[in-house]
């Protein structure tokens, strides 16, 4: 049976004295410039001539025991044994125990922080990324001795840190806070920090404006702590994650055997962690993906932005941190609030921002009109706010405006008011891909505002040629389309129903198209059977309408029964009552109403007042009973006169 062989490799501008151990196999190299092909059970390292070696053999020995020789003690990674270089005397019995002792411990250490990581590791793999901070926090509590309680800052996306799990403080609270990377690991170095033993309310003591150090102290309760541990989690030579514990009772809780527990463990999770970071990225872009997919196909079957706007912000809060979201758009009269949404309880009265002036963002370096998205972490120290502005209490605002062909139509804004932040790049990504789907259905209703004025001018085009022809009805179009939109109104109709009624007024006649001039136009009586022939200009102006598809049913349906009698008398279809559609009734009214008080070749224009007593005549026979009062009422208000002539 092949003898184990234990190898330890020394790395030292100076070759070793000569010393031979059974089952000890030392390898002396000048550098790491090469990895010996053994597997290596122990490091000496001789930092005295190269400063940079612990950082170097971190990386390609990451979990290897470790002894630094040098003039003063030098923290080494996992367990270290520390000497001195005056009191290094070779090789010799009495270092090889306490070498194989080290060795011992070390085996024994990582098998209690494999069994938590293979925990740990298990959970992730049947449970996802779901609280795996705060189940690698708990294991680090747990393994290390004088650990009461603690904390995880994490990296995030965007590079920036923040809290990923608190054991024994307020994360929500602390979850608010962002760190920089000067302020994690400052600016003087990029090498590894080793572990640090401090008081918590020194922890980067000066780097920090004050609402956040009143966040640690409301949350993070550092004026409790006696001693704090920090330890770094490096992937690949980047940190990922810094591990706080900390002790309430002692400043001495943290031995030397357990700082190197918790490097170890550091040193050990940082595998664990790059997955969790890996998994984590393509679970968030996943579902990044599939609610901005779900907006987009919503999207699509919207009309105005406003709708956007609504359904936009809702996404937005599911995809941010800020939290309050509003949208204003620009009218004629100025700007207005269109749609607002929030994720924590708003500190100040809704109502407030339905007045909030933006002309105040205009006095910005950059303003709204500079058509950029602009990131405000200060919003108070960046412009001067009006008193309405300052009563919301803002701290951070993210302002997004929609440009349509040069001109700023709407502008998203997006604010903190519990504490300062800015904007990740991948909220800015969001907030431009909103930005264009706003911007689309700015021009799509453009478009569509074009179309339906294109459409209403040719309708209207149509009802007046039919004038032309039948110069007895000059100026009728106009005069009914006018007051159906009032009696519309009146009767408090929805848009859609008064622009189909108002393209019903336009085409009721079209069908007078298809009667020959000589009836039409005849300056006499007509016989019953040219009487039966105009009559056939409903049937004509539908069979007409259904010609053209964009034509609602209901326009259609004016054009058909518009000489339909509520009594069932009417032509052509005999229609009862509500059996001829409301628009249909309602233009019934008008039509005979203009046809009475204007002049004909064949009589005078009636006076307003006896025309109102005869339609009441009709009331119940001719007209909807209901209707006719409100639209008697109306003429009475438009003209001010009264029903008795």
């Amino acid at each position: 049976m092949e003898q184990s062989v234990y190898t330890i490799l020394l790395v030292s501008p100076k070759a070793p004295p000569r010393w031979s151990a059974a089952g000890v196999n030392l390898i002396w190299q000048t550098s790491l410039d090469e990895v010996p092909s053994e597997k290596i059970h122990l490091l000496l390292l001789d930092v005295e001539h190269f400063p940079h070696l612990l950082h170097q053999a971190r990386s390609v020995f990451p979990l290897c025991p470790t002894i630094t020789l040098g003039s003063s003690l030098t923290q080494a990674s996992c367990l270290s044994l520390e000497l001195p270089l005056p009191d290094f005397e070779g090789f010799t019995p009495a270092l090889y125990q306490r070498l194989l002792v080290l060795y011992q411990e070390h085996l024994e250490l990582t098998e209690r922080i494999n069994e938590e990581l293979n925990a740990l590791n298990l959970q992730l793999l049947q449970n996802g990324t779901g609280d795996f901070y705060v189940h690698l926090l708990e294991s680090a509590v747990r393994l290390v001795p004088g650990a009461q309680a603690g904390a995880l800052i994490g990296l995030d996306p965007d590079g920036q840190y923040s809290f990923k799990a608190t054991l024994g403080y307020d994360f929500a609270g602390l979850s608010r806070i962002r760190f920089t990377p000067q302020q994690i690991i400052g600016t003087e170095n990029e090498l590894p920090r080793t572990s640090n033993l401090l008081k918590f309310r020194e922890f980067n003591r000066g780097k920090l404006d004050p609402e956040t150090e009143k966040i640690l102290r409301e949350s993070g309760r550092i004026d409790e702590i006696q001693v704090s541990l920090s330890t770094q989690v490096r992937v690949k030579d980047r940190l990922a994650a810094v591990l706080n514990l900390e002790n309430f009772d002692s400043e001495d809780a943290f031995t030397p055997d357990a700082i190197r527990i918790a490097e170890s463990f550091a040193d050990r999770a940082a595998l664990l962690v790059q997955r969790y970071m890996l998994e984590w990225q393509v679970q968030e872009r996943a579902h990044r993906y599939k609610l901005l997919s779900e907006l987009s196909a919503h999207i699509e079957t919207m009309n105005t932005p406003h709708e956007v706007a609504e359904t936009a912000l809702g996404t937005l809060m599911q995809l941010s941190q800020y939290e309050l979201f509003v949208y204003y758009e620009r009218l004629a009269h100025g700007w207005q609030l269109q749609a607002f949404r929030h994720s924590v309880p708003l500190p100040f009265d809704p109502s407030l921002l339905m007045n909030l002036n933006l002309h105040d963002f205009d006095r910005l370096p950059r303003s709204v009109t500079s058509r950029e998205v602009l990131d405000i972490p200060d919003f108070q120290n960046v412009i001067d706010p009006s008193p309405d502005l300052l009563q919301l209490g803002l701290k951070s605002t993210l302002l997004a405006p929609v440009q349509v062909q040069g001109r700023v139509m709407g502008v998203m804004v997006l604010c903190t008011f519990s504490g300062h932040r800015e904007a990740k790049s991948s909220e800015i990504q969001v907030v431009k891909f909103i930005l264009g789907r706003l911007q689309n259905a700015f021009e799509r209703r453009t478009y569509l505002e074009q179309v339906e004025s294109t459409r209403e001018a040719t309708l209207r085009t149509l009802g007046l040629a039919l004038e032309y022809r039948d110069f007895e009805t000059r100026g009728h179009t106009d005069r009914v389309v006018d007051l159906c939109e009032r009696f519309a109104l009146r009767l408090g109709l929805p848009e859609e129903e008064r622009t189909e009624l108002r393209w019903g007024a336009y085409l009721h006649d079209v069908g007078k198209i298809g009667i020959p001039d000589a009836i039409l136009l005849k300056p006499g009586k007509l016989t019953p059977e040219e009487r039966l022939k105009i009559q056939e200009h409903t049937l004509i102006g539908a069979e007409i309408c259904m010609q053209m598809p964009l034509l609602p049913d209901l326009t259609r349906a004016v054009v058909r029964s518009h000489h339909e009698w509520w009594d069932g008398s009417g032509y052509p279809d005999n229609l009862l009552a509500e059996q001829t559609s409301l628009l249909a009734r309602i233009f019934t009214i008008v039509d005979v109403f203009d046809a009475l008080t204007t002049e004909r070749p064949y009589k005078n224009a009636w006076p307003i007042p006896n025309t109102l007593v005869h339609m009441e005549k009709l009331s119940g026979k001719q007209f909807d009973p209901a209707l006719l009062p409100v639209f008697i009422d109306l003429i009475c208000d438009l003209y001010g006169v009264s029903r008795v002539p």
